[in-house]
């Protein structure tokens, strides 16, 4: 099996920027590799980022692979609870499932 590693230098969103530092975070590949999919994590230890800063796109512009672009996501109607430390994987192109992780600092909080 042969392997390629890629670093991607998004340009910011024209209105959100760029996400902020984070760890524990979730990424994902949608559409064919021309879509990245950045949920959850903390920026502040065991403390999960909220829904203005937890779900970005990285959309890739054109075939070069230099030209990407982020999104922020301010999603509406259902969305996942904040997550910190979970497990995610995309199905097919349009479907991106989270697993586990936890809410805050405990593991007692409900999600």
């Amino acid at each position: 099996m042969e392997l390629s590693f890629n670093q991607i230098s998004p340009k910011p969103d024209p209105v959100h920027g760029k996400p902020c530092r984070r760890s524990s975070h979730g990424v994902s590949i949608l559409n064919n590799g021309s879509v990245l999919v950045l949920y959850g994590g903390e920026h502040v230890a065991r403390t999960p980022l909220d829904d203005k800063e937890s779900l970005w796109f990285a959309v890739k512009q054109d075939d070069d692979n230099d030209n990407w672009q982020w999104q922020c996501i301010l999603p509406t109607g259902t969305k996942p609870p904040a997550r910190v430390a979970h497990a995610q994987a995309a199905v097919g192109d349009r479907t991106v499932y989270v697993f586990g992780g936890r809410a805050g600092i405990t593991m007692k909080e409900k999600a």
